[in-house]
């Protein structure tokens, strides 16, 4: 039987002139991503990744849109149990530059230019998602 893992995450981008940075963070793990979580309670995908944003940066300042949405899916093992796991990510424009991480969650933290972001990412799926944001802020200006 195969369940189905729902998480919800954030890209969070800020301008600093023309450029855009994007911020990356660094799981106990030891892999960089976006920050993401699991819903609590009824939160709505928009909720859950605005809450781990700010449990995980302490970023506050960020107008998360609710379109487009950024989708990455993958299969993993976990106890035997095969588990399809669904990430939803929103784009967010971050104001301020105060980040406070968590260091329960998160070991380190950085704002890259999208170029370095790309070689940071751990994984394929999150440099795909990246590649998406990218093309889509191209189309969007």
């Amino acid at each position: 039987m195969t369940m189905i893992d729902h998480s919800y995450g954030v890209i969070p981008i800020r301008y600093l002139g023309e450029k855009p940075q994007v911020l990356l963070i660094k799981n106990k793990g030891g892999h960089w991503s976006f920050p993401k979580g699991h819903p609590e309670g009824n939160e709505s995908g928009t909720e859950t990744a605005r809450r781990e944003l700010r449990e995980e940066t302490g970023v506050i300042d960020c107008d998360i849109q609710e379109t487009p949405v950024f989708v990455s899916k993958l299969q993993i093992e976990k106890n035997g149990k095969t588990i399809d796991r669904e990430i939803t990510f929103y784009l967010g424009k971050v104001a301020g530059n105060n980040v406070e991480i968590d260091p329960n969650e998160v070991h380190e933290f950085s704002w890259l230019l999208f170029d370095d972001a790309f070689e940071q990412i751990t994984y394929p799926q999150t440099k795909q998602i990246l590649s998406d944001v990218i093309e889509y802020l191209k189309q969007h200006k």
